[in-house]
């Protein structure tokens, strides 16, 4: 076999297992779907050390949370913290959102950034962190 013969081969094979590897990615076991996972942390102490409480909290989610994620999601407490402008370090607790939602990338964009407009406006809070999916997960219940 010639040397570009064998380097055409060579390619053609590499291209032919990534094609597979990109459609088995494309499809779920039987009960699955293709969902898009999102991540949000909701500080709950804003600049003046006012807290959201956990009956303002509570109407949060079932008012602005639930309608986005209709399939149901998950919040966790935790403790945040990060550096301020100023380099100091900055602590409040935070509710942690878990949620999967059969979406397009866009549709999960503008359901972020409403929610997160939504949790400032209400509670006078900085930017919720928010993190998008960079593709989709097989989810459902076996």
């Amino acid at each position: 076999m010639n040397k570009e013969l064998l380097v055409a081969a060579l390619v053609f094979s590499l291209l032919a297992v990534a094609a597979c590897v990109g459609a088995a990615g494309e499809s779920c076991p039987e009960g699955f779907e293709m969902q898009s996972d999102y991540r949000m942390y909701f500080g709950l102490t804003d600049s003046a050390g006012n807290t959201v409480s956990e009956a303002e909290w509570n109407a949060f989610v079932s008012e602005v949370l639930t309608p986005g994620f209709p399939n149901g999601l998950t919040v966790l407490d935790g403790k945040g913290q990060w550096l301020d402008s100023s380099g100091s370090l900055q602590r409040e607790p935070v509710k942690v959102l878990l949620g999967v939602i059969a979406i397009d990338e866009d549709a999960g964009l503008r359901l972020l950034n409403e929610i997160s407009e939504e949790f400032e406006t209400r509670f006078n809070q900085d930017p919720v962190f928010r993190v998008i999916p960079a593709g989709t997960v097989c989810a459902g219940l076996s």
